[in-house]
């Protein structure tokens, strides 16, 4: 924990993964909901339409394709050499937090129960 608060300059990034890999569509059927690809172009959109500065749909769009590609798949010892824990399961994650990942608009709570093409 003391590497997390610590002031200084690190001189490594620290990967924090769970016990193992997981995927958009395994979370999504963790959550029971439908997995659906939206494209960045309407992510963009929703974002710019939320006010989100330019950065940050940049960053948010570049973060999506990132994961989407998989290429975050890699899991590290990070969490227990840093806190002496093992790192959770993404289902003991969600099940913690479950409520927050409700779907929030109505849009999203008829997206959530309709199945996935």
């Amino acid at each position: 924990m003391a590497a997390l608060v610590d002031d200084r300059p690190a001189d490594r990034a620290w990967h924090l993964t769970g016990p193992r890999a997981v995927t958009f569509p395994a979370i999504a059927a963790d959550l029971r909901v439908p997995h659906a690809t939206v494209p960045l172009r309407f992510t963009a959109a929703a974002l710019r339409r939320r006010r989100a500065p330019a950065p940050a749909v940049d960053h948010a769009l570049r973060m999506a394709a990132y994961l989407a590609a998989g290429a975050d798949g890699a899991v590290t010892d990070h969490v227990r050499r840093l806190t002496g824990a093992p790192a959770r399961t993404i289902e003991a994650f969600l099940d913690e937090h479950r409520d927050a990942f409700a779907p929030a608009t109505p849009l999203a709570r008829l997206l959530s129960t309709t199945k996935a093409a």
